[in-house]
């Protein structure tokens, strides 16, 4: 007689639960929710389930979640009666989102009667459900959960176990616009308990959700619509308004009872409330937490991004190193050619091109010093003035066009000087040198067409170093078409062209 006396307890608990939720034996006793958030909406969250406590109401929506999630949830039912929640969410680049979470229900202690009503031995019911999820969006604007669920059932001496599973789906066809769509217990679990069965039914949830904003306001709409093996046809809907992302309104309709509440969100911490009206039970007041923390997934993107680029950077400097002090070698050896034959303008020419390709050769830095020294006592024995006497800055601007063979730039220096000296023989007769050949070798690159160069050059350094490769190297091809030799552009060219090269080789285009 006790042992009825027991299961016809346990029965008495899971039917004050399901008045609780309306849900009359669909969902057992862990139909009381996962989130105060959902269940002030009238538990109308399978469209817009965006957060940690999807797990219950559509695992499809863990997908939305960018960051690590914790929630907790908590219940007080009837006296010493609870129902508590606590799950755990963590986003996994390039693999999906896992979510692990644990609902219970506890009875608290139960004094027991005899069949003589005499006091006999205490009992208590506890139901835990552990549920193990994952959760991706697998095509465009679709995105796909499931959640493995784990049943154990203590009565006294009586232990049970079972096993389910549920899937989920959300559809964005538009940003505002979401459908929803959940199928429950489509394993079902099974309890035997001694002289009893029992299994959980199917239920079949369709869901219409929408997400509107206007400045720092927003408003979510859902309406659920739900039927199951042991249930008639359902309808909850839910309403949210929000400020600023901060301070949230709620309101539901959940199959004939009303609920509403409110949250806040600050710190990464959001605070939620539910209020619910049981017929049965009176008024309910739900707490949840659910906390933020950690990198969102762009952000773990974004550093993997960055650690690659470096790694690429790394192998491509190492790859092309060699190959840029071989080009450099090449022009200081036709500097030093151009030295021996006396030619002391075009040996720099060559040597400053070595150093352009390779900024590290100091052979070429080095020449380069000593061809400008050499250049300059070329021009103290034909002038026999030493440039320490020369005092006309014009006059030194000019002569160092000169060295690198800037004639016409050189000239219209020499112009100005010959304006503030009229009766400087020097600067007329390096004018009259150089005229000719001003005539004979114009200058390829007008002034014009340098800053064009040296803008476009920076211009794709930027893009360069925000990752933008490709687009860095439309820019510097544009400098080509103005200037084809120019050393700096080529070896950048060669050098990004070869990271791009190696990052393809790793799925990064």
């Amino acid at each position: 007689m006790k042992k009825i006396n027991l299961f016809l307890l346990f029965l008495f608990f899971c039917s004050v639960l399901f008045s609780f939720q309306g849900d009359y034996g669909t969902e057992s006793v862990f139909s009381a929710g996962a989130g105060a958030r959902a269940e002030a909406m009238g538990g109308a969250y399978t469209a817009i389930a965006n957060d940690t406590a999807s797990i219950f109401y559509n695992p499809a929506g863990l997908a939305l979640i960018q960051r690590q999630e914790v929630v907790f949830l908590h219940t007080q039912l009837y006296e010493n009666t609870t129902y508590d929640f606590v799950a755990y969410t963590l986003p996994v680049l390039e693999f999906g989102i896992l979510s692990s979470g644990i609902f219970r229900f506890y009875s608290g202690i139960i004094e027991g009667f005899d069949e003589s009503d005499k006091p006999a031995e205490e009992i208590n019911l506890t139901d835990y459900k552990l549920s193990i999820c994952y959760s991706n969006k697998i095509y465009e604007k679709f995105y796909l959960g499931t959640d493995i669920n784990i049943f154990n059932r203590k009565l006294t001496d009586f232990n049970a176990f079972g096993f389910g599973l549920n899937a989920g789906l959300i559809y964005t066809p538009f940003d505002i616009f979401k459908i929803g769509f959940v199928v429950q217990n489509l394993i079902k679990p099974t309890f035997v308990m001694k002289t009893t069965t029992e299994s959980l039914g199917q239920r079949y949830i369709l869901a219409f959700g929408f997400d509107f904003n206007f400045n720092n306001f927003g408003m979510l709409l859902d309406t659920d619509l739900s039927i199951g093996e042991n249930e008639n046809f359902k309808i909850k809907a839910g309403t949210e308004i929000n400020w600023a992302k901060l301070i949230n309104l709620r309101a539901g309709f959940n199959d004939g009872l009303f609920t509403f509440g409110g949250g806040i969100f600050i710190f990464n911490l959001s605070l939620d409330y539910a209020y619910i009206n049981n017929d049965f039970l009176g008024p309910l007041h739900k707490f949840s937490v659910l906390y933020k923390f950690g990198q969102t997934l762009s952000e773990q993107q974004e550093e993997k991004r960055k650690k690659i680029f470096a790694e690429v950077k790394k192998i491509v400097d190492e790859k092309l190193s060699q190959k840029i002090a071989i080009k450099s070698n090449e022009y200081y050896k036709k500097a030093y050619e151009f030295y021996k034959q006396g030619d002391f303008e075009t040996a720099l020419q060559m040597a400053e091109k070595s150093f352009d390709w390779n900024p590290q050769n100091e052979n070429a830095k080095k020449m380069i010093k000593f061809l400008e020294e050499k250049i300059k006592e070329k021009i103290i024995n034909e002038t026999k003035v030493e440039f320490r006497d020369i005092k006309n800055e014009k006059f030194i601007s000019g002569i160092n066009y000169y060295i690198r063979k800037r004639f016409d730039k050189a000239v219209t220096e020499w112009e100005k000087a010959l304006q503030q000296e009229p009766d400087n023989k020097i600067i007329r007769y390096y004018i009259n040198k150089i005229k000719p050949q001003t005539k004979q070798k114009r200058e390829i690159i007008d002034e014009e067409q340098k800053k064009k160069i040296e803008s476009l050059y920076y211009e794709g350094v930027n893009e360069y170093t925000s990752g933008n490769l490709k687009k860095a190297v439309f820019i510097w091809q544009k400098i080509l078409l103005i200037d084809p030799e120019n050393i700096k552009t080529l070896r950048n060219l060669e050098k990004v062209n070869a990271e791009i090269e190696e990052l393809e080789k790793r799925g990064i285009k």
